[in-house]
């Protein structure tokens, strides 16, 4: 990204925040019958300073800033807008956003549980989907039939869908989800094929959306989800179509929608249905997959070794904290399945040597681990639980001898839920694995779109020093807790 392009952000995000620190400034002045002068002497800071910061040509310092705060005697409303202006001027538009859109997948993933079931449009008038060949006119009725091509499709043994949808299309993803998880135990065929923008900025937002949108494919017990994108500005010859754009391709139909989605044409004659695949599969071979699937515990050992041997530093985010750097040789040889032990004791041992990682979990997931010894970030079924005084050796090493390797943060829950279900492993420059560990098919999806990476990556960098962290005296009390809790049991 250019220097200008940050320079040019960073400027309108300060000059948002001198404005409304201007105002704030100006209303306690006129609120108190004092001075600025009498402020800037409160704040202990020179008058060349606080005028830098009035005029927008600088940020103040934490400090300052936070002097400044208890001395203006905000409104609460009037204080958090103050703290997010200034928050942006310190990291920049574009930064904030992402951060926040991280934040809110990290909120969906926490909250994913496969029970809950979204309300489902109110549709009006008849589907049309036994005809051969009819026009479909109006946003609701667009909607309805596409609804109904997916929906009669995943009644068949083995259902085959591919999509392509404009980002947008939020609310049939939430149809879909239901769709989708009415269908355990299938195979279910889905290809989605996306379209980003070349635009570096623009591409991270619609990564992040899209992200959010796939997230249910996670919780759902069926397999078979793909994802591919290309780019917006390719040759029109590798489009769908001009006029409909978009479109919806089953077993026995074809729905073509234009870009507002409001006009659509349904087909189901053999002629378009195989043209509409074969033009489906060449976009397809010229796009990038947004996500790949790991089926299987031999495949997904031999990943989860290659994962850490190619980094240097991973994020771990999940309830309980991740332990792999504190399993000797003796522990991982008294609870794990022999034929599993050298592949995985090669993991723990590259982990504790030179891989680093950084955990982030809650209190209520460390007391968990002391209570009920399980693993917490492998499949269900592949270890089984620690002996109470194991567990309580494992936190013993983690308060009083932790790994110069592994750092331990404990998450504020009220500001950030994390999930216990669905484990999530960042690596630079690498990929994103997500999975959840109590699912009979046990398979993994590992995330490698650059624009995701950045984006997690530069979140979970920042998380350490943010407010969703609890004071490391509390992550020591709870590790004492947990302590304590196996003590009492044993």
């Amino acid at each position: 990204m250019s220097k200008s392009y940050h320079t040019f952000w960073g400027v309108l995000a300060m000059s948002a925040f001198s404005e409304q620190l201007n105002a704030c400034v100006n209303l306690y002045v006129e609120r108190s019958s004092g001075s600025k002068n009498a402020l800037i002497d409160a704040c202990q800071v020179n008058r060349s300073t606080f005028f830098q910061c009035m005029r927008g040509s600088r940020v103040p310092t934490e400090s300052f800033f936070q002097t400044l705060l208890q001395l203006l005697q905000l409104a609460p409303g009037e204080e958090a807008k103050l703290r997010k202006l200034y928050h942006i001027a310190q990291i920049g538009e574009n930064v904030y956003r992402s951060r926040l859109r991280v934040e809110k997948s990290l909120e969906a993933i926490a909250t994913l549980s496969g029970e809950g079931i979204p309300q489902i449009h109110q549709f009006s008038g008849a589907a049309h989907i036994n005809a051969t060949c009819i026009a479909i006119n109006g946003e609701n009725q667009v909607f309805q039939e596409l609804c109904y091509l997916v929906q009669a499709e995943t009644f068949l043994e083995h259902p085959q869908i591919d999509l392509f949808l404009p980002l947008r299309s939020s609310s049939f993803f939430e149809y879909l989800k239901v769709l989708y998880r009415g269908c355990e135990g299938k195979v279910v065929r889905l290809r989605q094929l996306i379209q980003f923008s070349r635009k570096k900025e623009k591409k991270a937002e619609e990564c992040m959306d899209f992200f959010d949108s796939i997230l249910f494919v996670l919780a759902s017990k069926c397999r078979g989800y793909e994802a591919y994108y290309y780019y917006a500005e390719a040759k029109p010859s590798d489009v769908i179509g001009i006029l409909y754009p978009y479109s919806a391709k089953t077993s026995t139909g074809v729905l073509f929608i234009n870009e507002k989605m409001d006009q659509g044409l349904f087909a189901s004659t053999q002629e378009i249905l195989n043209a509409c695949q074969g033009q489906f599969e060449e976009t397809i071979g010229k796009a990038k997959q947004f996500s790949t699937t790991i089926y299987g515990p031999e495949q997904i050992r031999e990943a989860f070794v290659g994962f850490w041997k190619k980094n240097n530093h991973v994020w771990h985010f999940f309830s309980t904290p991740c332990i792999g750097g504190y399993l000797t040789d003796a522990l991982l040889e008294k609870y794990h399945l022999k034929e599993l032990h050298p592949r995985f004791s090669v993991c723990c041992r590259d982990l504790e040597q030179w891989g680093r990682y950084t955990c982030f979990c809650s209190a209520k997931g460390l007391l968990d681990f002391a209570r009920n010894g399980i693993f917490p970030d492998v499949p269900e079924g592949t270890l089984r639980p620690l002996d109470m005084a194991d567990r309580k050796t494992i936190l013993e090493a983690m308060l009083y001898q932790p790994q110069e390797n592994c750092q331990l943060y404990l998450v504020d829950e009220n500001k950030l839920p994390l999930s216990n279900k669905y484990v999530l492993c960042i690596s630079k420059d690498h990929q994103i694995v997500a999975y959840h560990r109590a699912l009979p098919n046990v398979r993994i999806h590992c995330f490698k779109e650059q624009n995701l990476l950045d984006a997690f990556t530069d979140y979970f960098q920042a998380l350490t020093t943010s407010q969703v962290i609890l004071p490391q005296e509390e992550a020591e009390q709870a590790l004492k807790e947990a302590i304590a809790c196996c003590s009492q049991e044993c």
